[in-house]
């Protein structure tokens, strides 16, 4: 439930990944955990789209603390869709007999959201999309630890994660994932951007799908 109404003509900020976008109200369906309030987001060339958001997750994003450029959450939520299109088609080569499909901004239990899940054969594949517009961004080690916590949950099947990103994964990052897994936890972090044919993706999916969970 959200703890306040959204009104149609509300100026709030729209949440996606680390970015904040200034967005408008202009209606909502649903009601309860399905409630999505529909924002007008401006796409930074003159155009408006308008785009379903959980309510619950617009409630932490309400304080003033920076907006990013126009267009940003737009720029994200493709970049999410092609990453969906482009894990299915690898899963499909690399997992003959997977007849499943990516779901997009599923929920993991009551009160958490990922933006791609995957159903598989022996285990959930869980895979967090980080877009940023600004090229000089790289991946931060929080979110790493945020994925972390998500896999400290109890899964039926186990879960492996990914944390996929246009940025460029700089060796500190790449280290930390790198540690979790020598200590168990199930966790790559990879670049890929759309386009892109031989990638970090794939080599980064082979791993977590030969990965072996503890138990």
């Amino acid at each position: 439930m959200t703890n306040r109404d959204y009104q149609v003509g509300d100026a709030i900020l729209v949440p996606w990944g680390l970015d904040l976008v200034q967005g408008t109200v202009v209606g909502a369906y649903g009601e309860g955990l399905g409630l999505r309030v529909l924002v007008e987001v401006d796409l930074g060339d003159g155009n408006t789209e308008v785009l379903p958001f959980p309510a619950r997750a617009l409630e932490a994003t309400q304080q003033p603390g920076g907006h990013s450029p126009p267009g940003a959450w737009v720029q994200a939520s493709r970049y999410e869709e092609n990453l969906a299109r482009e894990l299915s088609r690898i899963l499909h080569t690399q997992i003959q007999e997977w007849a499943g499909t990516v779901e997009v901004n599923a929920q993991l239990g009551q009160n958490r959201e990922i933006d791609l899940l995957v159903h598989l054969p022996d285990r959930l594949l869980l895979v967090e999309a980080k877009h940023y517009t600004d090229s000089h961004r790289s991946l931060n080690t929080s979110t790493l630890n945020q994925m972390r916590e998500y896999l400290r949950n109890q899964y039926n099947p186990p879960a492996v994660a990914l944390i996929v990103t246009n940025a460029k994964v700089y060796p500190q990052a790449a280290t930390h994932a790198e540690k979790y897994r020598e200590s168990g936890v199930p966790l790559w972090v990879a670049t890929w951007h759309e386009g892109d044919t031989t990638t970090e993706l794939e080599m980064a999916l082979a791993e977590a799908l030969r990965f072996s969970i503890p138990g």
